[in-house]
C-alpha cells in the first residue's frame, strides 16, 4: 500500500463516520427512543478504524518525500476532522436534549405516582377492626 491509498481509505473511513453521525442525529428527530447503546457501539467501531488508519497514513507521511503533497493531506484531513467534531458536537446537544427530556419524563412520572399515592386508602378503612369467622 502507498500513501495515497492510505489516504483514500482514512478519507472513505471518515466518509463513514459522517454518514453514521448524520444516521444517529436524523434518529433523534424521528424516534421515539433511538437505540443509544446501538449508536456508541457504532461509532466506536467507525473511530477505533479511524485512528488506525490514522497512524498508518501518518507512518506514511513521516517518510514522506513530497513534502507539499504530505502537507496538502494532512490540510485536507484536518478540514475533515474539524466537520466531523462539528457534527459530534450536534450529536452531542441532541443526545443531552433526549436525556433532558427523559429526565423531564421521569420527575412527571414520580409527581404522578406521589399523587396517587396521596389517594391511598382512607384511614377509616385501615383502622376498622377485623374479625375472623371461625364456623365448626
Amino acid at each position: 500500500m502507498d500513501i495515497q491509498q492510505a489516504y483514500q481509505r482514512v478519507m472513505n473511513t471518515m466518509d463513514e463516520i459522517q454518514v453514521l453521525q448524520e444516521n444517529h442525529i436524523h434518529s433523534f428527530d424521528t424516534q421515539l427512543l433511538p437505540d443509544m447503546e446501538r449508536h456508541s457501539r457504532e461509532r466506536k467501531l467507525s473511530f477505533d478504524r479511524f485512528y488506525m488508519e490514522s497512524d498508518e497514513l501518518i507512518s506514511y507521511l513521516e517518510t514522506a518525500l513530497d513534502e507539499d503533497m504530505a502537507k496538502e493531506i494532512v490540510e485536507n484531513v484536518n478540514a475533515r476532522i474539524s466537520g466531523l467534531l462539528a457534527q459530534n458536537d450536534l450529536l452531542s446537544q441532541k443526545t443531552m436534549e433526549h436525556r433532558n427530556r427523559i429526565q423531564e419524563s421521569l420527575n412527571n412520572l414520580s409527581r404522578g405516582k406521589s399523587a396517587m399515592d396521596s389517594y391511598g386508602t382512607p384511614a377509616y378503612i385501615k383502622n376498622r377492626p377485623r374479625a375472623i369467622h371461625v364456623t365448626n
